[in-house]
């Protein structure tokens, strides 16, 4: 199925469709435009030579498991996909299988914290794409994720865009891209009007799945002596703004505003 160019979420009703049709179809949408993007991933972590195979893979936040098909597909020989949607892992569990039947002996998703996952070592990959900007206990993911990486495995990161960037806000809040949003604008203001635009009672940006990461914070994750990094990036990508971003990052006083992404593999000691 090829990419929708109407965002999934915003698909329309077909006519005579059930609601339970069009969230089917919202959901497939959606993996395929994943899917897709899955080429932007690893572009952006160009040069970064990860070899999936026969690797053991943790996909964290995998929403609906269109990463970590792609791992499957690269040679990998076990895939768990984790998420705390129920409804996508739900889709992945159901869809995957279906779509990939060649791999579906290599992949499980489950609907899981990464704290239930037992034993230590047990993976040589976990993955996190677009997932880190929206973990409220960044410290506490990290040491999970080197509990469960066997010593020389690699935690790969994307995550974009990061919350005092220029649309880092995700649209949650007034849902109208007003660059750096939260950034000059008074929080209780913009928790004000962001309760009257959703409906419902924000009084902080965890309420709307958003961290407040920075790269200072980012980089203050991962101790040197239990991480080493293979690769940092930032704003990866070709896209002209992102250009001049990265050269106004430079200036330690507008690197939080200017940085868009982080992309990342680490090695744990």
């Amino acid at each position: 199925m090829a990419p929708t160019t109407v965002a999934p979420w915003r698909l329309q009703p077909a006519s005579g469709e059930t609601q339970h049709d069009l969230q089917q179809r919202r959901d497939r949408a959606y993996f395929a435009w994943q899917l897709a993007d899955t080429e932007v991933f690893w572009r952006r972590l160009s040069g970064a030579a990860i070899d999936f195979t026969g690797a053991r893979v943790l996909e964290l936040g995998c929403g609906h498991g269109a990463l970590s098909v792609d791992a499957a597909a690269k040679g990998a020989a076990q895939v768990l996909g984790i998420d705390l949607d129920d409804q996508r892992i739900a889709f992945a569990q159901t869809h995957a299988p279906q779509a990939y039947p060649n791999l579906a002996q290599v992949m499980a998703f489950r609907c899981v914290d990464i704290a239930a996952i037992e034993g230590e070592a047990g993976f040589d990959i976990v993955l996190c794409k677009d997932t880190f900007e929206h973990i409220m206990d960044l410290p506490g993911v990290v040491a999970e994720v080197h509990r469960l990486l066997r010593p020389g495995g690699l935690f790969v990161i994307g995550t974009s865009p990061l919350y005092y960037s220029p649309f880092g806000d995700h649209g949650r809040y007034l849902g109208s891209g007003i660059p750096w949003l939260g950034a000059w604008m008074p929080e209780p203001l913009l928790f004000r009007l962001a309760s009257v635009k959703q409906r419902t009672k924000i009084a902080s940006a965890a309420d709307v799945g958003l961290n407040k990461m920075t790269p200072a914070r980012f980089r203050a994750l991962f101790a040197p002596n239990a991480w080493d990094v293979r690769m940092l990036r930032y704003n990866a990508g070709d896209k002209r703004l992102l250009r001049a971003l990265s050269a106004l990052r430079r200036l330690r006083s507008l690197e939080t505003l200017c940085t868009v992404s982080i992309y990342t593999v680490l090695m744990r000691r």
